[in-house]
């Protein structure tokens, strides 16, 4: 039988993590849209150990999403993929 709503806000409270971040720290929870919407993904092809890696631009910044991410990943198994944030999403200074 689902919980009432109530049951479900009791669970939530009980078990919802709390967050404490230094007053310094540099990098800031974000959301998956916002880290998706400043990366690049990539599809990494190591040839071998001596060679270096070869890496193919598969989705440009602002074109990733949770459902094309998820439709790479099943349509091409076998690729390693790598996200890259944009470096100056790191300082917070966002375009």
């Amino acid at each position: 039988m689902p919980w009432s709503d109530e049951k479900l806000k009791q669970v939530i409270a009980q078990y919802t993590p709390v967050l404490h971040l230094h007053h310094k720290e540099r990098y800031l929870p974000c959301t998956v849209e916002w880290y998706l919407q400043r990366s690049q993904l990539w599809h990494v092809d190591a040839l071998d150990e001596k060679m270096p890696t070869k890496r193919t631009l598969v989705l440009d910044k602002g074109q990733v999403n949770v459902k094309d991410l998820l439709e790479v990943q099943v349509k091409y198994p076998q690729w390693q993929l790598h996200l890259e944030i944009d470096p100056a999403a790191r300082t917070g200074r966002v375009s």
